[in-house]
């Protein structure tokens, strides 16, 4: 069974993805605990700018993914660009209070 992202407004198929098996699924997990078994031995100075870069991303790419958002949830995409300003100062308030 195929996963399909459907834009809403047209019901135009953008992609299709095949679901992982188990077997993936329970390398990601494990993937994952490797990866916070070294986050957490970072300090909050290289978080935070690990964060401000991440903030930045999103930042400079706003357009795209503006337009991502509004093709698969059907957003106007002025409420695209605001939901992705609003996503990079919530990852600037959270890196500031680190």
């Amino acid at each position: 069974m195929t996963l399909k992202s459907t834009n809403p407004a047209t019901g135009e198929v953008l992609k299709t993805f095949d679901p992982i098996t188990r077997t993936q699924a329970l390398e990601l997990v494990e993937k994952s605990h490797e990866a916070y078994g070294k986050w957490r031995h970072t300090s909050f100075i290289e978080r935070k700018v690990i964060m401000m870069k991440f903030a930045e991303l999103l930042k400079s790419r706003i357009d795209e993914l503006s337009e991502l958002i509004t093709l698969e949830m059907g957003k106007r995409i002025s409420e695209s660009n605001k939901e992705v300003g609003f996503c990079a100062r919530i990852v600037e308030f959270y890196a500031n209070g680190a």
